[in-house]
């Protein structure tokens, strides 16, 4: 489960650290370069609350790997992306999955940890997703 969140995490920070790298390659200008960035976190700060509230409507197992094949398959087609502009659109697929994920662990661990283990739990998520 910290795997999930250590992965959207680090999607968020490694494109913006090859961000020179991507509009160079591309050709892209510092405007739409940013859209690289922009579109994965926009898709997925518009979506996580719905990655949550489907958590509490459909079996968690299937939202994990539906997120995870999601975000996979996005993250192989950044890989391949022929320019730009199908690179952003990959990065908003990507959000997307990622959205679905990420409020999975908590959910998670919610329901699998009495109340007055929660909280250990929670942190022992939370360190482990932030090392990774």
């Amino acid at each position: 489960m910290s795997f999930i969140l250590g992965l959207a995490l680090l999607d968020e920070t490694v494109v913006s650290l090859a961000l020179p790298t991507i509009s160079e390659e591309f050709g892209m200008t510092l405007t739409q370069a940013h859209w690289v960035v922009n579109s994965y976190l926009l898709m997925f700060a518009a979506l996580v609350a719905l990655g949550g509230k489907l958590a509490d409507l459909v079996n968690i197992n299937y939202l994990i790997l539906s997120g995870m094949i999601i975000f996979g398959l996005a993250s192989l087609a950044c890989g391949f992306a022929p320019n730009g502009g199908f690179l952003v659109g990959a990065r908003v697929v990507q959000g997307i999955g990622a959205a679905i994920m990420f409020p999975l662990p908590i959910v998670a661990i919610s329901r699998i940890f009495p109340p007055e283990r929660r909280g250990f739990a929670l942190g022992v998520f939370g360190s482990i997703a932030t090392i990774l």
